[in-house]
């Protein structure tokens, strides 16, 4: 179970660099209210990010193998990766439209974050089973 949890560390991985690079893009531009909000709001993303990263390492480390440490750690796989791939996406914003060249690291990195997208268990069934969960259903 455990395994979970460090595949998604390289989503927020991917998250944290794209956030470097984008406040090393920032530096260079005239600081006003867009790009405050910009940056705010990927600061909001990766700290989402980290947070459900240590909450999913927790679950694995510290409880019974089980529906709901199965279901808490699933819930953080879709906050994971939904905050990381916001993540990027604001730090290509905050650096503008030149992140979106191909020869841009940038661009990578977006490309790359979507993967989080696909890797099991995805967001429909995802919720499902936390809906299921929740309502004492059978699983």
């Amino acid at each position: 179970m455990l395994a979970i949890p460090l595949i998604y560390s390289v989503y927020t991985g991917v998250a944290e660099t794209a956030r470097d690079l984008a406040l090393a893009h920032a530096s260079r531009r005239r600081v006003d209210g867009t790009l405050l909000q910009g940056v705010g709001a990927m600061e909001n993303e990766l700290a989402n990010a980290r947070l459900a990263i240590a909450d999913m390492i927790a679950a694995a480390e510290g409880n019974a193998p089980g529906a709901a440490t199965t279901n808490r750690v699933f819930i953080g796989r879709g906050i994971v990766a939904r905050s990381a791939i916001a993540t990027v996406e604001r730090a290509m914003e905050v650096a503008g439209g030149s992140a979106f060249y191909r020869g841009n690291q940038l661009e990578r990195l977006f490309r790359d974050v979507q993967a989080a997208r696909y890797h099991p268990l995805q967001d429909g069934p995802q919720r499902e089973l936390a809906a299921r969960m929740a309502l004492g259903l059978d699983l």
